[in-house]
């Protein structure tokens, strides 16, 4: 998906909402990693669930792409995905 905001901002916004998405069960352990064009932020309690590259695109902006490992019962992680495109 593509967004008007940089890779950074993005990215840093779904770290945060994935570290603190599921608070009956804690804060989420969640790893953001530079790239060379961008970040990667990742998280899952055992192993890697939810990942996400945030590159930023040449001509301005950014474009994100959510990969998921499997599918767990909890939806949580979706949304920030999609909400960090604006915020």
């Amino acid at each position: 998906m593509k967004s008007p905001l940089d890779a950074k901002r993005i990215s840093a916004c779904i770290a945060d909402k994935w570290e603190n998405a599921a608070p009956i069960f804690g804060t989420q352990p969640v790893h953001m990693k530079l790239l060379k064009d961008g970040y990667s932020v990742s998280a899952g309690n055992e192993g890697t669930s939810y990942l996400v590259d945030v590159k930023d695109s040449p001509g301005g902006g950014s474009v994100t792409t959510f990969y998921k490992h499997r599918e767990t019962l909890i939806k949580l992680f979706d949304p920030p995905v999609t909400i960090c495109q604006s915020e």
